[in-house]
C-alpha cells in the first residue's frame, strides 16, 4: 500500500505516512454489524496505538491541530454570545444642512430576538427578586441589559453635511452583578450626510426699526410685519440709553433660524444687521449745546415771561426797564432720567413808586430738548426767587420774583440746588462771576 500525497510505500494496517504523516485510506472489511458494534473498543485502542507509532515531529503535529480544534471551537461558543452593541447602534440624520439633528437608538430588539436565550440573569440578581416577591420572568436579563446600558451623541443639533458626531457608551458598573453576559463596545464617529440644502431669505426686509425717546435716554422697538417669523424673533442687547448715532444690532439666534428649516425649509440669509439711531429728540446738556436759534428762542420766551409777570403783578407805578441778558445755566439731569433744567437770567431795573432797584430775574425752563433742528420745553417758564425790593416803614413793604442780591441767586440755585444734589452743569462767565 502506498501514500496517496508522498508515494511512499505504506505498512499495512498503517493510519498514516510514516514518511509525511499523511492519513491513510484504508478499505475496511465487510463485517457482520453486530461485530461492527462490539469491536468498537477495539477500533478506538488501534487507533491510538496507531497513533503512538508515529513519528515524533508527526504525533506533535496531530496534537496541535487538536489543541487548535479544540481552542477555536471554545473561542467560536464564546463569540457567538458575546453581544457587539455597536453592530446593534443606528445613528439617523433629518433636517437641513446646516441645522441637522441627529438621533441615535440601540436595537434591543434585535438583541432580544437573537441573545434573549443566552442572557442569564445572576444568582445575585434571582435572589433579589424574590425578595420583592418577582421572579426571573418578571424581569428578563435582556430588560436588565436595557436599563443599564446606553448610548448618547456628543452633537445633535446644528449640523452639516460632513461634520463628524462621536457616540459614547455609558454602561452601568453593576451590570455583571446582575446578568451574565459578553459584551463588546467601542465609542465611535459618523459622518452626518443626506441633509437637505436649505433656502434663504431676507428675514430684515419686513422689520420695522423704530427709535424713540429723548437722548440720551432714547429707546429703540421692533415690529415684523413679514408672514415667515414673528416680532420676537428677534433681539438686541444695546436697545435703550440711545442717542442719535449709536448703533443697534438686531440679531436672529440659531435656534430660531433652525426652527425655521424644520418649518418652512429656509432660513434668513444674514443672522444679523445694524442700524443707526436717528431721528430721536436731544436734551441739552451744555452750555455748548445752547448756541444760535436754540438759545434766541429761550431768550424770547425768558423776556415775554418777565414782561407779563411785571404787567400783571407790579402796582400801578413800578415798572421794569433796561432788562438785559446776563448768562445761562444749564443742569444736566439725564443720568438719572431727569432730563435737564436751564435758567436764563436777566436784570433789569424796578422803579416807579419806589427807588430804583437792580433785580436779577432767573427764568427757568424744564426738560429742554432740540429735535430735527429745532428746540422744545415740557412746561411754560418760570421765574425764580422772591425778594423784597423796598421797604416803606411800615407793615407792607415791596417784592418782586427774583432776586434783588446776585450772589444769593448764584447761591440758591447753583450751590444749594446743583451742586448739592451733584447734578452736573455749565454756568456762563458772567453768571459765575456773581458768586
Amino acid at each position: 500500500m502506498f501514500c496517496e500525497k508522498c508515494g511512499a510505500e505504506v505498512a499495512e494496517n498503517s493510519a498514516f505516512c510514516e514518511k509525511c504523516g499523511a492519513p491513510v485510506q484504508v478499505v475496511a472489511p465487510q463485517q457482520n454489524p453486530a461485530v461492527n458494534t462490539m469491536n468498537a473498543g477495539v477500533k478506538k485502542s488501534e487507533t491510538i496505538e496507531k497513533i503512538k507509532a508515529l513519528p515524533m515531529k508527526v504525533k506533535i503535529g496531530v496534537v496541535a491541530a487538536l489543541v487548535v480544534v479544540i481552542a477555536a471551537i471554545c473561542v467560536y461558543v464564546k463569540v457567538s454570545n458575546t453581544i457587539n452593541l455597536n453592530k446593534y447602534v443606528t445613528v439617523e440624520f433629518e433636517g437641513y444642512d446646516g441645522y441637522g439633528t441627529a438621533y441615535i437608538s440601540i436595537d434591543w430588539e434585535a438583541i432580544e430576538d437573537k441573545y434573549g436565550d443566552k442572557v442569564k440573569l445572576t444568582s445575585k440578581a434571582k435572589k433579589e427578586l424574590k425578595s420583592w416577591g418577582m421572579s426571573a420572568d418578571d424581569y428578563p436579563a435582556v430588560e436588565a441589559l436595557n436599563d443599564s446600558i446606553s448610548v448618547y451623541l456628543d452633537k445633535t443639533t446644528g449640523l452639516s453635511n460632513g461634520d463628524k458626531v462621536k457616540y459614547k457608551w455609558s454602561i452601568d458598573d453593576e451590570l455583571f452583578d446582575y446578568v451574565k453576559c459578553d459584551i463588546k463596545y467601542s465609542n465611535e464617529s459618523v459622518t452626518v450626510e443626506d441633509l437637505e440644502e436649505v433656502g434663504t431669505f431676507d428675514a430684515f426686509a419686513n422689520l420695522e426699526v423704530t427709535f424713540t425717546g429723548t437722548a440720551p435716554n432714547g429707546s429703540v422697538s421692533l415690529e415684523y410685519t413679514g408672514d415667515e417669523m414673528s416680532t420676537g424673533n428677534f433681539t438686541y442687547e444695546n436697545g435703550s440709553n440711545l442717542s442719535n448715532g449709536d448703533e443697534v444690532t438686531i440679531s436672529i439666534s440659531s435656534d430660531v433660524a433652525e426652527n425655521l428649516a424644520g418649518t418652512i425649509g429656509k432660513v434668513p440669509a444674514e443672522s444679523e444687521k445694524t442700524y443707526t439711531v436717528e431721528g430721536l429728540s436731544e436734551y441739552i446738556t451744555s452750555l455748548d449745546g445752547l448756541t444760535g436759534d436754540y438759545l434766541n428762542v429761550l431768550m424770547t420766551a425768558a423776556e415775554d415771561a418777565i414782561n407779563s409777570y411785571a404787567e400783571s403783578d407790579y402796582d400801578d407805578g413800578n415798572a421794569i426797564s433796561g432788562l438785559e441778558y446776563v448768562g445761562s445755566i444749564v443742569c444736566d439731569k439725564t443720568q438719572e432720567y431727569y432730563g435737564n433744567n436751564i435758567w436764563v437770567v436777566y436784570k433789569g431795573t424796578v422803579g416807579g413808586n419806589i427807588d430804583d432797584v437792580e433785580v436779577y430775574f432767573p427764568v427757568k425752563f424744564s426738560n429742554v430738548v432740540t429735535t430735527n433742528g429745532e428746540v422744545s420745553y415740557e412746561s411754560d417758564p418760570y421765574i425764580e426767587g422772591y425778594s423784597e425790593i423796598s421797604d416803606d416803614g411800615g407793615w407792607f413793604g415791596t417784592y418782586s420774583k427774583g432776586y434783588a442780591d446776585a450772589s444769593e441767586m448764584y447761591e440758591s440755585i447753583i450751590t444749594d440746588n446743583i451742586e448739592y444734589n451733584e447734578y452736573p452743569y455749565t454756568a456762563s462767565e458772567e453768571i459765575e462771576a456773581l458768586k
